[in-house]
C-alpha cells in the first residue's frame, strides 16, 4: 500500500510556493525601500498672514510675481505657489500660500538671481 504525500510536500508544488512567497516578499521590499511615503516634516521657513507678508516683501525688495501655479497639500487645502524677481537686484523669494488658512510661507529666497533660458544657456 503506497502511502500519500502530502499536497505541500510535492517538490512541484514547493518550488510554486517558494515563487510565490519570494515574489510577495521583493514586492514588498521595493514598496517599502522604493515607494513614495510621503510625510511632514518641520521646516525653518518665515510664515505669517498672507496679506502682510506679501505686501512686505514686495515693498522691500521691490520683487514682482513673475511665476503663479495652483496646487493641493495632502490634506487638500488649496495651495498657491508663486516666484518674485526683482531683476536689477537679483533678489527671488519664492511663496506658498495655503489659501484656507490664509498663511503664507517663503520656502526660499536669495540674492544672486540666474535666469535659465531653455536651449539658449544663461
Amino acid at each position: 500500500m503506497a502511502t500519500e504525500v502530502p499536497f505541500f510536500i510535492e517538490v512541484r508544488n514547493v518550488r510554486i510556493l517558494i515563487g510565490l512567497l519570494i515574489l510577495l516578499w521583493t514586492t514588498s521590499v521595493f514598496a517599502e525601500h522604493n515607494g513614495i511615503k510621503p510625510d511632514e516634516k518641520n521646516l525653518p521657513m518665515t510664515c505669517g498672514d498672507s496679506e502682510h507678508l506679501l505686501t512686505g516683501i514686495a515693498e522691500k525688495y521691490g520683487e514682482e510675481m513673475v511665476f503663479f501655479s495652483i496646487g493641493r497639500n495632502m490634506e487638500g487645502h488649496q495651495l498657491s505657489h508663486s516666484l518674485w524677481i526683482n531683476y536689477n537686484t537679483k533678489t527671488w523669494t519664492f511663496f506658498v500660500v495655503n489659501n484656507n488658512l490664509g498663511v503664507s510661507c517663503v520656502m526660499a529666497s536669495g540674492d544672486n538671481l540666474n535666469m535659465l533660458f531653455p536651449g539658449k544657456g544663461i
